[in-house]
């Protein structure tokens, strides 16, 4: 949501095409750290970590 946001504000536009252009065209500071989008609309950043909360703690399920 935070990377859709900061794409409309940069493309000044809701047009799903020009917001996917500006997604892919720069990368964006996230919560999570840059997020980066290639062609195919992948995250292609790399270097963040997903946690989930689990019987009372946290682990880590994915990095990326």
């Amino acid at each position: 949501m935070q990377a859709w946001a900061e794409a409309v504000s940069r493309s000044g536009s809701f047009h799903a095409t020009r917001v996917a252009s500006a997604l892919r065209s720069w990368p964006v500071d996230t919560v999570i750290g840059p997020v980066r989008f290639d062609k195919k609309g992948d995250n292609s950043a790399s270097g963040f970590l997903v946690y989930r909360w689990r019987d009372g703690h946290v682990e880590r399920v994915k990095q990326y």
